[in-house]
């Protein structure tokens, strides 16, 4: 279906390769209808079925819209400046693919009333009483791996020997009853030094390096990654601290391999539901390591670890789960197909631009373009009503509508 600047069809994409996908920076890409890139997606081998923005395709927008900013400032201030005021149906916003902080900026327009959802890696919790009001919207996104190191391609033969079984169902690994306690052969220390609480987090647990085992290694930045993991895989217990915002992923290296993270505490409770995660409040200010015994100890033996299957929790690691609730959230899920063999394919939006007077252009590119002048005024989105349809407009959403139902 199309307007006079674009076109939207809907794109049938099988849901079976999402199940043994594990979540990283780069979902927002892969589940997004829009994609507002930092700069070109790269690398130009990889094809994602959203497109890159382009501000002639926003009056064809359909309710339930997936947009991705890649998380950086420029992005969001772009977004809510320059595209957010050709927008008339409501949508979801995804903020991801670096490791800053969500929402880093505007966070109180997270009460804009056409906005169904905002998920977003790194939570911050903002103090803006608009967001505060509004929480029930923001969905915290698990950092996951990260797509400029080469990780998966380690952790995969790990995963698919084991058959992609949840490890932490079998509670007999942290049976501290069958096999004693020991820091040094139990909790695994291994992360970069480039900041100064971390540091000194070293110093307390690595009084006494090695040049030998993984753990407390001298050389904090130059193991093989497989040795690395292969020696991360033998402990129970793994520190994990603060990165360039409050998640890591060192966390999920960790869970992964079977080895429970132990963390910084965060504001939100979704970050890490249904998973086994020791959270401490702050790393940093522990004096001993008794501090971190303690902590151990008492969640080993509380009911949230042992009654707990962590099912759920795992699921969450890989991109199906994610998907699946894009999909409800979206209310997408009454368009899954299902073929004669029956394999399941979810409709993505595809959008193009189209007419003599916009195909030239380039599409949206926040590495060179993304500027926003003193003059720009922004609107108080939050503050707005919803848009007022005209009639045409009603009926194309109504042709839409019916168009994307599935026959019974």
């Amino acid at each position: 279906m199309c307007k006079e600047t674009c076109c939207v069809e809907s794109v049938a994409i099988s849901l079976e390769q999402d199940e043994h996908q594990i979540i990283q920076t780069r979902d927002g890409i892969e589940l997004a209808d829009l994609i507002l890139p930092h700069g070109e997606l790269e690398p130009e081998h990889m094809k994602y079925h959203g497109q890159t923005l382009h501000a002639a395709m926003l009056p064809c927008l359909v309710p339930g819209t997936i947009i991705t900013l890649e998380n950086h400032r420029e992005q969001t201030i772009y977004f809510w400046h320059k595209l957010r005021q050709h927008i008339q149906v409501p949508f979801i916003l995804f903020t991801t693919g670096s490791d800053g902080d969500s929402p880093e900026v505007y966070d109180h327009y997270i009460a804009d009333p056409l906005l169904i959802q905002w998920y977003g890696t790194n939570p911050i919790n903002r103090s803006h009483p608009l967001f505060q009001q509004n929480l029930h919207k923001f969905r915290s996104l698990n950092l996951g791996l990260s797509y400029q190191h080469p990780q998966e391609r380690h952790l995969l033969p790990y995963l698919q020997l084991n058959n992609f079984t949840n490890p932490f169902l079998d509670k007999r690994k942290w049976d501290f009853s069958r096999e004693e306690f020991n820091f040094e052969t139990d909790v695994f220390v291994h992360f970069g030094l480039n900041r100064p609480h971390r540091k000194q987090l070293w110093n307390l647990l690595c009084p006494n390096t090695t040049t030998t085992g993984s753990s407390c290694n001298a050389d904090t930045n130059g193991l093989e990654v497989h040795k690395l993991y292969s020696g991360m895989s033998q402990y129970r217990f793994g520190i994990s601290p603060t990165g360039v915002g409050y998640d890591c992923y060192r966390t999920y290296e960790m869970l992964l391999l079977g080895v429970i993270p132990i963390v910084e505490k965060t504001w939100t409770k979704d970050l890490f539901e249904g998973l086994p995660v020791i959270q401490m409040e702050d790393l940093a200010s522990a004096s001993s390591k008794q501090d971190f015994v303690d902590a151990i100890q008492n969640y080993i033996a509380s009911d949230s670890f042992q009654n707990a299957t962590f099912e759920r929790g795992w699921e969450r690691l890989f991109l199906k789960s994610r998907r699946q609730e894009l999909l409800q959230v979206s209310q997408r899920e009454k368009e899954v197909l299902v073929d004669q063999h029956g394999m399941q394919y979810y409709q993505a939006y595809q959008y193009t631009v189209i007419g003599s007077n916009h195909s030239h252009l380039q599409p949206e590119d926040c590495k060179y373009g993304c500027e926003v002048h003193d003059d720009d005024a922004i609107k108080d989105w939050f503050e707005s009503p919803l848009p007022t349809l005209t009639g045409d407009e009603i009926k194309w959403l109504q042709d839409w509508e019916k168009k994307s139902q599935i026959p019974q």
